[in-house]
């Protein structure tokens, strides 16, 4: 988590002072689009892969099942959307990229390099279910520092182009060192087979492929939109303040990230009962939630040495932002624990309605609050919606968990 953090510190002040606020908004629209594609392309799969994998452990005929079954959808997948990236690539440009003719061909090239990006996803998912908590965290810290060196290197030479060049290509450069670690654990060449795909595996797999696609085409889309939003309204440097903001709120929430992924997921995951789920959720409320709090308070004291130290002087209107911004994701932290349990008891139908209630509240809001407020309209809209969706889980969850 150190290594994350301060290579994600370095990252964004050079970013600051190479690109400036224009175009970290333009960065952050073209990683809203690589997210959706990277969604799309694992089929959103993350999840179901590092619990199966999980499960299967050292019986290597059901390993072998579950990583053909995923190879064949991701090579039919990288087939696919690369054509569409190659046949859409001006319309891609336009939309994404405000038209600037010298990026049109990132798109062509992301299409070229969309195996290794897709694989590199897969090869990381592997990883974590076998468990191998060292070699997880070796390539972790390899893949920050790869990205911080080759991310400094292309922004110094060409700039903006530089910081979206290296969207594309990190991750497929990290696929070589995942498949290094995966296959000191599994032959991956020899257990991959056609023949092995299985479509049991594959069924259970589209529960998580449902809910993937949603969270990621809408946590990927709706910011897109919003960003778009904000910059015919208000214009790109309001959506470069957006930006860093944002990257702040990633920053500090780090924290609580590492914290679900490694120990409350798993244990919410493994529970056969209401009476294990309640324990596993009031010890995130007791403990994990005092402590994050504590950091959001810290960080809004401490806002103006924040952006003094990961931006330049051009970024202080984000201090405005800071209010709400926190305010939403206080309640978003409320409402993550429960958000899970969806997704690991594959309640499919209540974690899409969920989700597709809470976008249309974000979308709708944003779009009436920037009109009104401008940046910070954008800020206030997160905020309410987080609010209304912790809200909203809380009643649902009330008698099982609460009572």
């Amino acid at each position: 988590m150190f290594v994350r953090f301060a290579t994600g510190f370095l990252t964004s002040k050079f970013l600051a002072l190479t690109i400036g606020t224009v175009g970290l908004g333009l960065l952050g629209n073209f990683r809203n689009f690589m997210s959706s594609i990277e969604t799309v392309g694992t089929l959103g799969m993350h999840t179901g892969i590092v619990k199966f994998v999980a499960e299967a452990g050292t019986e290597t005929q059901k390993l072998k099942k579950i990583v053909s079954t995923v190879f064949v959808c991701l090579c039919v997948n990288s087939v696919l959307i690369g054509a569409i990236l190659l046949l859409f690539s001006g319309f891609f440009f336009q939309e994404i990229l405000n038209g600037q003719v010298e990026f049109s061909y990132l798109f062509v090239l992301l299409a070229l390099v969309l195996p290794l990006y897709l694989g590199n996803l897969f090869l990381n998912s592997i990883l974590t279910g076998l468990g191998n908590v060292k070699n997880t965290l070796i390539v972790g810290i390899i893949g920050n520092l790869i990205t911080l060196v080759i991310t400094i290197g292309l922004v110094y030479q060409f700039e903006l182009v530089g910081a979206l060049l290296s969207s594309v290509l990190i991750p497929s450069i990290l696929f070589f060192f995942n498949y290094y670690f995966v296959s000191r654990k599994i032959e991956l060449l020899k257990i991959s087979s056609l023949l092995d795909f299985d479509f049991g595996i594959f069924k259970n797999l589209m529960h998580y492929f449902l809910m993937g696609c949603v969270t990621g085409l809408l946590g990927s889309v709706v910011p897109l939109i919003i960003r778009n939003w904000l910059i015919q309204n208000t214009g790109l440097e309001e959506a470069g303040y957006l930006e860093a903001m944002l990257r702040i709120s990633t920053y500090y929430f780090l924290f609580l990230h590492n914290f679900v992924s490694i120990y409350y997921f798993p244990r919410l995951a493994r529970a056969t009962s209401v009476s294990e789920e309640r324990k596993v959720i009031w010890e995130y409320y007791k403990s994990a939630i005092p402590l994050f709090s504590l950091l959001l308070i810290v960080t809004f004291i401490l806002k103006d040495i924040i952006i003094r130290i990961l931006f330049t002087s051009d970024f202080y209107p984000v201090k405005e932002l800071f209010v709400w911004q926190i305010i939403g994701d206080f309640f978003k932290a409320i409402s993550w624990i429960l958000g899970i349990i969806f997704l690991v008891k594959q309640k499919t139908l209540l974690f899409i309605v969920a989700e597709v209630i809470s976008f249309s509240i974000l979308l709708i809001s944003s779009l009436i609050l920037i009109k009104l407020y401008g940046v910070e309209g954008a800020v206030m809209a997160h905020a309410l919606n987080y609010f209304l969706y912790a809200l909203m889980l809380i009643v649902y969850f009330w008698k099982k968990i609460f009572r």
